[in-house]
């Protein structure tokens, strides 16, 4: 009757320690899952900041391009004027120049 029941507690010995390993895999797996949801989380919400910081600078460039190509037709509206101007005051010395000849 003594082996039995020593056999009984032995037994009993076991089961409880893979109870307790079967209870410490599952919080384990618990604490994985919920650090692998605050990861995914973390990402997502990193991603999100990401894209917004992306599209600002989308914006920026866009922006500044918009200003960089006025100031280009600004310029290109100033130069044109000017050729104009010289054309201008070349043909009127041609002008001038022709009729003090004829005068003369």
């Amino acid at each position: 009757m003594r082996l039995y029941s020593e056999a009984a507690i032995e037994d009993k010995s076991e089961a409880l320690e893979t109870l307790e390993k079967q209870v410490s895999e599952q919080a384990l797996a618990a604490k994985s899952a919920a650090l692998a949801e605050q990861k995914a989380t973390l990402q997502a919400a990193a991603a999100q900041q990401q894209e917004w910081a992306l599209e600002a600078q989308l914006e920026m460039l866009q922006t500044s391009a918009e200003t960089s190509q006025s100031k280009s037709s600004e310029q290109a509206a100033v130069e044109k004027a000017q050729a104009l101007s010289k054309q201008k005051a070349a043909l009127e010395v041609g002008s001038y120049t022709r009729s003090h000849l004829r005068s003369t």
